[in-house]
Formats: C-alpha cells, sequence, structure tokens
C-alpha cells in the first residue's frame, strides 16, 4: 500500500506483485499467462471486498484521521508484472485494453524501477 497526497488531497495505491520472470501473453493464443490473470482476480477481490469494508480497511491500517479526505475514486490499484523486454506490440495493446475496462495500472517491475530511481533524484 503507498499513500500520498497531492492538491486534490490523499489518495492509496494498493499493489499486487505477480512473477518477475513471465511473458504477459501467451505467444500462440494471445491471451494473458496465468501471472497476469491471477493479479487481476486479486485487484478484481480487493476492489469488491474495498467497496463493503472501506472504513474498517482505513481504521485498520491507522488512517481514521485522514480517512474522510480519501475519496473512493481517491484508492487505485496497480498490478507488477513481468519485465519491459518481455513486452511486445501485442502484450502493449493488450495491457492497455485491460487497464481501460478494468481500470487501474499494469507496470511490468523495469517501470517500478524507474519510478524508484526517479524518486531518489528528485524528480
Amino acid at each position: 500500500m503507498l499513500l500520498g497526497r497531492n492538491s486534490i488531497g490523499y489518495h492509496i495505491v494498493l499493489v499486487e506483485f505477480e512473477n518477475v520472470n513471465v511473458d504477459f501473453r501467451l505467444q500462440k493464443s494471445n491471451m494473458e499467462t496465468e501471472a497476469v490473470r491471477k493479479g487481476m482476480a486479486q485487484i478484481n477481490d480487493w476492489k469488491r471486498w474495498m467497496d463493503s469494508n472501506r472504513l474498517y480497511f482505513l481504521q485498520s491500517c491507522g488512517l481514521s484521521d485522514i480517512g474522510r479526505n480519501i475519496p473512493t475514486w481517491g484508492i487505485t490499484y496497480c498490478l507488477v508484472v513481468g519485465r519491459r523486454k518481455r513486452m511486445d506490440d501485442t502484450s502493449n495493446q493488450m495491457r492497455g485494453q485491460i487497464q481501460y475496462e478494468r481500470g487501474g495500472h499494469i507496470i511490468t517491475y523495469d517501470r517500478l524501477i524507474d519510478n524508484i530511481l526517479k524518486l531518489g533524484n528528485g524528480f
């Protein structure tokens, strides 16, 4: 869980980590690999649970004081899976379609490392 704050208030990103050494899609069928499907299933479970348990979640994380400042849309989800070198044009198109249809973000471990390095350099 990542907690951030910007000009529109607080926000939370819940991150699901899956295998780093997998392809995004099955090459022969243009379907997501098991790691991607498993990660998206976990995120869908979180979303369903959060719909009914948002206040409990905020209280159990010690965020009661700022919880009223975290709107439902202020909780987003991110799947980290695979490596950039294992993504091709079709995989990237599939990833974009999944993000559009289901919401949230899907990134590779390489993108995660890029963003961590930016934080260390002060952007």
